[in-house]
């Protein structure tokens, strides 16, 4: 996937992000704090790619939190800045998918804080 003109640095975000999307690497609901400051790391890194794959990659490393979360991990957290920034990556792809897919990830950081009522 990192192949090509993306030299090293591409190869150890996508070997980054298979570590932490294999649930043999991380099982569900283990992911640690420190685990998710690298996933926020790794957001970062995807969201600035400015393409679908990026978006959609940005769009399963949240996802990963969100399930940790909702699979009774007390130690994590999604954060505003993460859902942003899942937002900001398909902004950056644009057209009509992208929009469809920001609005879903707003919707989903509307419905977490209605649920918890956590600002953050």
């Amino acid at each position: 996937n990192g192949g090509g003109g993306g030299g090293g640095r591409y190869s150890y975000i996508d070997q980054a992000t298979r570590d932490v999307l294999s649930p043999l690497a991380l099982p569900l609901g283990r992911l640690t704090p420190d685990d998710v400051s690298a996933i926020c790391g790794l957001i970062a890194a995807w969201g600035k790619r400015r393409t679908r794959h990026g978006a959609l990659t940005v769009e399963r490393l949240l996802k990963r939190v969100v399930d940790d979360m909702n699979a009774g991990n007390a130690d994590v957290r999604v954060t505003t800045r993460m859902y942003t920034m899942a937002i900001d990556a398909w902004a950056k792809v644009g057209g009509e998918e992208s929009a469809r897919r920001a609005q879903a990830i707003h919707e989903g950081m509307v419905r977490q804080y209605r649920e918890t009522g956590d600002p953050n």
